[in-house]
């Protein structure tokens, strides 16, 4: 606002030093008075806008912040699960809502291939896993054998943080003795 006065002094001063009528000097007068005034709310608008924009900008760089740090927190947890998930010794697979095999465990992997057709067991276990679904219940003790080793087997339904259905969750413990 400041380059506003100082503009509009050096105006003012140049129509009074104008050899003109006085009609015409207040004519010039008034606009250029209504251009300060203009001028001092483009300002103002712009100081405004500035401010708003810094807060935005605080606001970006904080939640930007939270969010690395959420992330990291997510990838710490995701990286603890895996490894839980890995150095169980049951084997764990999720399959999500339409039946497709969605996680898995290294362990499962391990059973699985000991099997002539590896598609067996999950075979085996659609009935199950569509009792488990159909009922909203835990199956418990199904038992599978495969080569003399011996297997029990836990079906449970697996629901969101909302309750909603996302698939099943199927433990495999290795029972031979």
């Amino acid at each position: 606002m400041e380059k506003t006065r100082k503009i509009h002094n050096e105006l003012v001063e140049l129509i009074n030093n104008i050899n003109c009528d006085e009609d015409s000097k207040k004519e010039l007068m008034d606009w250029v008075d209504k251009s300060k005034k203009n001028m001092e709310r483009i300002e103002l608008k712009y100081e405004s806008v500035s401010a708003d924009k810094s807060k935005i900008d605080q606001l970006l760089n904080k939640t930007s912040s939270d969010l690395r740090l959420a992330l990291a927190k997510a990838e710490q947890k995701s990286q603890k699960l895996a490894t839980i998930l890995n150095t169980t010794p049951a084997a764990i697979l999720v399959k999500d809502k339409d039946g497709s095999l969605n996680e898995k465990n290294i362990q499962y992997d391990a059973i699985v291939s000991k099997l002539n057709n590896p598609n067996s067991l999950l075979e085996y276990l659609e009935p199950f896993e569509q009792k488990a679904i159909k009922e909203d219940i835990v199956i418990n003790d199904i038992d599978f054998t495969i080569n003399s080793n011996h297997y029990r087997i836990q079906i449970s339904p697996f629901n969101g943080q909302d309750d909603n259905y996302l698939g099943v969750v199927i433990v495999i413990v290795d029972i031979t003795e």
